[in-house]
């Protein structure tokens, strides 16, 4: 009888991308921001698939309640300084900073 010995194929390691790491930024209006990053996917007009960063910037608004503004940035924009004054001058609507300083989100 012979045996068959299963060889591995070689496989090329991809690297890892790991978001940049959850953190408070200070908006420009003074309010606190929460911002995550999650690496997710999207489609372009011909059906093809590409990764992307979606970031979230969560607030609260005057009632308490957490609200949040959702972006879709390319990978290379996660270091980039550039990208963190932008995400400082964002739209939030509803935004109140007497109630994002008196109770902080937190990750």
């Amino acid at each position: 009888m012979t045996t068959l010995k299963l060889i591995d194929p070689v496989v090329e390691p991809q690297p890892a991308l790991v978001p940049p790491a959850p953190r408070h930024l200070i908006h420009a209006n003074g309010c606190p921001v929460y911002v995550w990053w999650v690496l997710g996917k999207r489609r372009n007009r011909t059906g093809q698939r590409w990764k992307c960063w979606f970031v979230y910037l969560e607030y609260r608004c005057a009632d308490g309640s957490s609200e949040y503004v959702q972006m879709k940035l390319p990978l290379a924009c996660s270091d980039d300084a550039e990208v963190w004054q932008q995400l400082s001058q964002v739209d939030l609507p509803g935004a109140c900073v007497m109630a994002s300083r008196a109770r902080l989100i937190r990750g």
